[in-house]
């Protein structure tokens, strides 16, 4: 689960106080919140890159076997070539989908909500290996649509 620079650890309660600043989010207010409570409700993990911190993500179980994942990255990025870190990072996440999210803590399915003013949320997810499976009409706090992606475990 990790390389030498970019890894990924079980997110720990002092993570939450550390300052980030979201990528492509609506919420900047309550990110912190939102960590608080994802920790919680299933497995969170915070991202470094060196002593860098990348951002948090995890996944907020629904039921047995069936969650919702969730990410949040920080703009400031480590002194990196942005294709090298973002391989890197789809690297580690797919890594701890596969080994702890699908097999450790059981589950088969899980699935994201993507704002339709975060494309590159989206890239990320399909990087990872989500797959798109529809749009949420007016979904959002603001009236405006989400797209929905999934990945299932084989």
């Amino acid at each position: 689960m990790q390389s030498k620079l970019f890894r990924i650890v079980p997110f720990e309660p002092w993570h939450g106080a550390i300052e980030i600043n979201l990528v492509e989010t609506y919420d900047q207010e309550n990110w912190r919140r939102h960590l608080i409570d994802s920790y919680h409700q299933g497995p969170t993990y915070t991202g470094f890159y060196g002593d860098h911190t990348v951002g948090f993500g995890g996944i907020r179980k629904y039921w047995n076997g069936v969650g919702e994942g969730w990410i949040m990255i920080n703009q400031e990025r480590p002194d990196v070539p942005s294709l090298s870190f973002v391989k890197m990072m789809v690297k580690e996440i797919k890594e701890v989908l596969k080994n702890e999210i699908f097999v450790v803590n059981g589950y088969w399915r899980i699935h994201a909500y993507c704002h339709h003013a975060t494309p590159n949320a989206g890239k990320l997810l399909k990087a990872i290996g989500f797959k798109l499976e529809g749009i949420l009409k007016r979904f959002n706090p603001d009236g405006t649509d989400s797209n929905l992606y999934s990945l299932v475990k084989e």
